[in-house]
């Protein structure tokens, strides 16, 4: 299945504290790299992300939407069960691993957005 792209993003007021929100979010990165995340962090992050999926679910339109995005990606409904169960196997050092080979700077495309001045 196709993972798609991975997303981090920061809403900042001011635009002054901008370099300072990127900087912060590549720390983060760099020490989940080096030491991955605790048991408990993971536990949530892996709870939200099924009550995330749950709550797409609200309307037969938003279930129609989602199965859809798993049949064009996999071809069978029962992809969603299989994620979800691959989903609950990921451990810390996945994690880790992953952010050392992938969230890297040479691999990390960042997009800023302002408005138009007055």
């Amino acid at each position: 299945m196709d993972p798609n792209l991975f997303l981090v993003l920061a809403r900042v007021k001011r635009a002054k504290d901008m370099a300072y929100v990127e900087s912060t979010i590549e720390k983060e990165i760099a020490q989940i790299a080096a030491q991955g995340v605790d048991g408990k962090t993971l536990g949530e992050v892996l709870s939200h992300a099924r009550y995330t999926f749950a709550a797409q679910l609200a309307t037969p339109d938003h279930v129609a939407l989602v199965g859809a995005e798993f049949l064009a990606l996999d071809g069978r409904l029962a992809a969603i069960d299989e994620y979800f169960a691959r989903l609950a196997q990921v451990t810390s050092a996945d994690v880790q691993r992953v952010a050392r080979t992938y969230f890297t700077p040479q691999n990390r495309t960042v997009v800023t957005l302002q408005p138009e001045a007055p």
